[in-house]
């Protein structure tokens, strides 16, 4: 019985420590992380502003922190996507933890490319100026209706409806679809 014990141990501390080298290798060969300071995330969600029942999406997600502070101050339909499956699992060991069981939010291992956003109401996005000017033509062409917040990125090519100063010097820019 120890013998078992001990070899789950062991795989456990394997898929870790995998999971750990598939990030540095995505984060190196495609995007650096980034994020969302702890000191702001209850700022940030209040200027979002979601309302009951608005789908809200982490482009990058993270931790899932910023859709699970948003979730705090409404009934969202939340999602995070995160290349890094690493990511994922913690966002989801993360809402676990924090005694969110409700099934409205939703994390997922997705490309930012893939994603269809016409589906959602409200984009979160903290992501490096490369990504955001590519990112910018895909907004562009699928939102209508829809309000986008980036960290520290202006999206290329499109004029901030509001430039919101954070308690940390930090802009979050505002954009209306």
């Amino acid at each position: 019985m120890w013998n078992g014990v001990i070899l789950s141990i062991l795989f456990l501390i394997i898929l870790v420590f995998l999971g750990v080298v598939l990030t540095s290798i995505t984060s190196v060969l495609f995007v650096s992380v980034f994020f969302t300071p702890v000191s702001t995330v209850k700022e940030i969600a209040k200027i979002i502003g979601a309302k009951d029942e608005e789908r809200v999406v982490d482009l990058g997600s993270g931790d899932g922190r910023v859709v699970m502070a948003i979730s705090d101050t409404a009934k969202i339909k939340g999602f995070g996507y995160d290349i890094s499956p690493l990511m994922v699992i913690l966002s989801k060991v993360r809402k676990l933890f924090t005694l969110r069981l409700n099934r409205d939010l939703t994390f997922d291992v997705v490309s930012l490319f893939d994603v269809k956003y016409n589906e959602y109401d409200i984009i979160y996005c903290n992501l490096n100026k490369k990504i955001m000017e590519r990112l910018s033509e895909k907004f562009k062409r699928q939102l209508e209706g829809t309000k986008v917040f980036s960290y520290e990125y202006e999206v290329a090519n499109k004029k901030a409806y509001k430039k919101h100063t954070l308690s940390n010097s930090k802009i979050l820019f505002e954009y209306h679809y």
